[in-house]
């Protein structure tokens, strides 16, 4: 008489398979090889004359937008971004509290270590 394996032993190790996978991926989306995705710093400078918190979000190149946190009124703070960077024009949006949003210049990441923005000047500057 022959001995089968129970399917749910097999069910369980296909799903170890499959979550050992996942898990050694680079999770990215610019590519097999994950080029074009690193983390990069994001100041916010939310000084000035503005009094709400902000939710900020980086805008890409293709307009979809990434969370990247929030800033306190008069505070300044250090967001990451850790989304593909595979070229094009990226913005970074600010949503007060009970206001109206700004949205910030258009810049491209080129080698920089980080964005610096300054909401009261609404400058954007990427910084190696």
């Amino acid at each position: 008489m022959k001995k089968y394996l129970d399917p749910r032993f097999l069910l369980a190790f296909a799903l170890i398979l499959i979550a050992g996978a996942c898990a050694s991926t680079s999770g990215g989306q610019a590519g097999a090889s994950g080029e074009g995705q690193r983390g990069v710093s994001v100041v916010v400078e939310n000084t000035g004359t503005l009094s709400n918190d902000l939710t900020v979000y980086m805008i890409s190149a293709s307009g979809t937008r990434q969370l990247l946190g929030s800033v306190a009124p008069n505070r300044t703070a250090t967001l990451q971004y850790r989304g593909p960077m595979i070229g094009g024009q990226y913005r970074l949006l600010a949503r007060p509290n009970g206001g109206r949003d700004i949205v910030s210049n258009s810049f491209n990441f080129g080698g920089a270590t980080s964005i610096r923005w300054n909401i009261q000047s609404n400058i954007a500057v990427a910084v190696d």
